[in-house]
């Protein structure tokens, strides 16, 4: 049977990730920062008011009014899995799809670029189970794995020529995401093309229909992003963020290499000296290699020099104001391609030296980067922190999926105070997507790109905490995606300490009436005054939180 060792690699692992999701289902821990906080809570937004399939300009109960059309395309596979499921089944179907077309994907590919090679199939097979199984931000994770898969739709299409590849290509945004992965990928196809007009190779009319058809695609899917942002006379937050330098340019970009960026780690401590090893043995052995190899490393090197010089410096203002249409678009996102990069970069060296290298240290290494990728403690990585804050310590900043969001508590809430759907709410001293997956009518919440008015109503309601705190006053004027209630003696992030020190609600009282907002919850006792009237305090044996409701007088 052709394949049989890779399927047996597949249904292996997938039997092994569908155990660990029985065995820790309960008490799965989730990353919290663009999942919980965010994501997780315009998923149950969405179901709860049946509003995936609406119009654009439909109002959702979510910081003030929020537009259907800021929020997640239900053209997208990775949203489309949370319609019809509930969100944390639809969490551990989506880590099972994300591996099944990231391990496939990179097999498709690998076979195709190195079918001539004889390269043993098990070592295919464990780099493209440790890139399947890369950590990163969950809405992005079958964007991150399916890479491979239009590098190869795209070779296919501009060798071959066959109609069949193009409209793959078409649909293939329905894997992707536009701004944080889909401009790359056009972007490098585009320097291809280029390449292609240079070298007079008579490939690049299909070069260009590629290009062509790929965005074609991407503007069906992302219809939404383009008529409710890209279209729109409202100003989002991106026109107005302002970015500091963070670090040294060169220890950034040296850093970049060894490890990538916070959302999409790289994970090289095992590739590197790996790929020295190679190295050596090229050396050693006077092997010569294709300039393609030497160009994809290159482009690692490339992409982690952007990355600094975004982080660094001030370029990307200058892009911004001279290119409008791309004013707040993170260009340095390039870096996030490096971990396929460096899979398929250690793979091309592999097909060239294997013969002449030890299998046993191939094996080390191969293994060695998968054992990282499962246990390193990064961002994303949730195979490590429900192993940890299950099995080996309790962690006093991270919640489960259940102790997160704490329905129970929750719905002891609404039952106490009769809560109705259409009154206003806002958190203190937690995240408000708690609030906005159980039910709540948010006035506060967590949206990168949401409308720059709204961020201008919502200062005037926590100015009184923003003039207090030079730190969240940067963090809000600067940025904004977190539209929270600010205050310099509570932290919303996760903590199992119950605090007992009452503090100061800082908001502007005579704003919050003019925005309707009726409840106050809080996970911080608050001192009262005669704008705040106590409601009570509820607790869950369930819940980690120790929650105060009040109610604002008027």
């Amino acid at each position: 049977m052709k394949y049989k060792l890779e399927l047996y690699f597949y249904f292996f692992s997938v039997f092994i990730l569908i155990l660990f999701f029985s065995l820790n289902y309960s008490n799965l821990f989730i990353e919290i920062h663009d999942n919980l906080d965010q994501h997780f809570g315009w998923y149950k937004l969405l179901s709860d008011n049946n509003a995936w399939f609406s119009k654009n300009n439909y109002l959702l109960p979510y910081m003030g009014e929020t537009e259907r059309g800021i929020l997640l395309p239900e053209t997208q596979l990775v949203n489309f899995i949370f319609i019809y499921l509930d969100p944390l089944l639809a969490h551990c179907v989506l880590i099972v799809t994300k591996f099944t077309i990231g391990f496939f994907s990179f097999l498709i590919l690998a076979n195709y670029l190195f079918s001539n090679k004889n390269i043993p199939t098990i070592y295919v097979c464990l780099i493209a189970i440790s890139f399947a199984l890369m950590p990163g931000n969950e809405n992005l994770y079958i964007a991150q794995a399916s890479v491979p898969l239009i590098l190869y739709l795209y070779l296919k299409y501009i060798n071959k020529q066959s109609i069949v590849f193009l409209i793959l290509i078409l649909a293939y945004p329905i894997l992707s995401e536009l701004t944080r992965f889909g401009m790359f990928i056009l972007v490098y196809m585009g320097f291809h093309f280029i390449y292609l007009i240079y070298k007079k190779d008579s490939r690049y009319k299909y070069s260009f229909l590629s290009l062509i058809f790929l965005s074609l695609g991407y503007l069906l899917v992302e219809y939404r992003l383009i008529f409710s942002m890209v279209l729109s006379s409202e100003d989002t937050i991106r026109k107005t963020m302002i970015l500091l330098k963070e670090g040294n340019l060169l220890k950034v970009f040296i850093k970049s290499i060894v490890s990538g960026q916070y959302h999409f780690s790289n994970l090289t401590f095992v590739f590197i000296p790996f790929t020295l090893y190679l190295i050596f043995i090229k050396i050693k052995q006077d092997i010569k290699l294709p300039t393609p190899i030497y160009l994809l490393f290159g482009l690692i090197i490339v992409n982690c020099f952007i990355y600094a010089v975004y982080t660094t410096t001030d370029v990307k203002y200058l892009v911004w104001e001279y290119v409008s249409p791309l004013s707040g678009w993170n260009f340095s996102r390039f870096i996030w391609f490096n971990s396929f990069f460096w899979c398929l970069a250690t793979l091309s060296l592999i097909s060239y030296l294997h013969k002449s290298s030890n299998k046993f240290i191939i094996l080390f290494f191969l293994f060695a980067q998968l054992v990282l990728t499962i246990v390193y403690p990064t961002y994303g990585n949730d195979f490590y922190r429900t192993i940890k804050c299950n099995y080996l310590s309790k962690c006093e900043n991270q919640f489960s999926y259940n102790e997160f969001y704490s329905i129970n508590l929750f719905d002891k809430i609404k039952n106490t105070i009769k809560y109705n759907k259409d009154e206003r709410v806002i958190a203190f001293g937690f995240h408000p997507s708690v609030l906005t997956y159980n039910g709540f009518y948010t006035m506060d919440g967590y949206h990168n790109a949401y409308y720059q008015k709204y961020k201008n109503e919502f200062r005037g309601l926590i100015k009184p905490g923003l003039d207090q705190s030079e730190k969240y006053k940067a963090y809000f004027d600067n940025w904004g995606g977190r539209a929270y209630i600010f205050s310099k003696d509570s932290d919303y992030k996760p903590h199992r300490s119950i605090n007992t020190k009452f503090v100061y609600l800082p908001i502007d009282f005579e704003a919050a009436k003019n925005m309707n907002i009726k409840y106050v919850i809080s996970n911080d006792p608050i001192v009262l005054n005669n704008k705040l009237k106590f409601i009570g305090l509820f607790s869950d044996p369930s819940s980690p939180y120790k929650l105060r409701v009040y109610e604002l007088v008027y």
